[in-house]
């Protein structure tokens, strides 16, 4: 696997049939997933209500934003490392 393969979308023609979601929007996602799998609305309509699972039974503070933990040299270095998530995952290059 390499970058032409990957950036060119022939990757695609080898990948499983798979549905990602994304973990901030999962209730939503998995409820509009599992409709256009077939399951009757009627069934779903608890899941958008559902509440965060937090770890520990609790979230991170204010100040604990994740940005503030990468300065720009380590950006830099894990996109090199991880280009091939960034490429299919654009939305998390940040």
């Amino acid at each position: 696997m390499d970058r032409d393969y990957v950036c060119s979308g022939r990757r695609k023609s080898n990948m499983f049939d798979v549905h990602f979601m994304r973990t901030d929007h999962l209730n939503k996602e998995l409820y509009e997933f599992l409709l256009s799998m077939g399951y009757h609305a009627a069934h779903l309509k608890f899941v958008p209500d559902l509440g965060k699972i937090l770890p520990m039974g609790r979230g991170r503070r204010d100040d604990q934003n994740w940005g503030k933990y990468y300065t720009p040299s380590l950006k830099e270095f894990i996109r090199a490392k991880a280009w091939a998530l960034f490429e299919l995952f654009p939305e998390f290059d940040v």
